[in-house]
């Protein structure tokens, strides 16, 4: 039996608070993931709270040929390239014991690009500013939970 959660009865932690844009040299994008649960005579009958935080692990700068795309898109010749994951726990009750949380860790890796500027002095030390803007869950059948993360990342030299 699919039972239909109130996504304005999930808890989200780890959410940032309004971020003022302080750079050029961002990407805001989305990441999907798709956690499936092993349950077995169960069905997930509400989700309580899903708590995620974003930690960049390593970047890399790389020489691109400079120009203009077709759409405008003007490439300076650098591009910074970063790698990242984020930590999720989704806590949930089952329809078999609703007296028990039960907890799902997961993992969700990801790679992603900012087109620098071509004033950005690339001989200095890159910080690299993490947030997550927005967490939104579906559950798409019994087992199954749809996560989609709306992230911003900045380098500031």
């Amino acid at each position: 039996m699919i039972n239909n959660v109130s996504n304005s009865s999930v808890k989200y932690i780890g959410i940032s608070s309004p971020y003022k844009f302080s750079t050029k040299n961002f990407k805001l994008f989305n990441l999907s993931h798709l956690v499936t649960l092993n349950l077995e005579n169960s069905y997930i009958e509400n989700i309580i709270q899903i708590q995620s935080n974003i930690n960049i692990l390593n970047y890399k700068i790389i020489k691109t040929p400079i120009g203009t795309s077709y759409d405008g898109c003007i490439f300076t010749g650098n591009k910074l390239f970063f790698t990242g994951i984020i930590n999720t726990t989704i806590q949930y009750v089952l329809n078999s014991n609703l007296n028990n949380i039960y907890f799902y860790n997961t993992k969700i890796f990801f790679v992603e690009s900012i087109n620098l500027c071509d004033y950005s002095p690339y001989t200095s030390k890159i910080t690299l500013s993490s947030n997550i803007i927005d967490v939104c869950s579906n559950k798409l059948n019994d087992s199954n939970i749809y996560l989609t993360f709306n992230l911003y990342v900045e380098a500031n030299f």
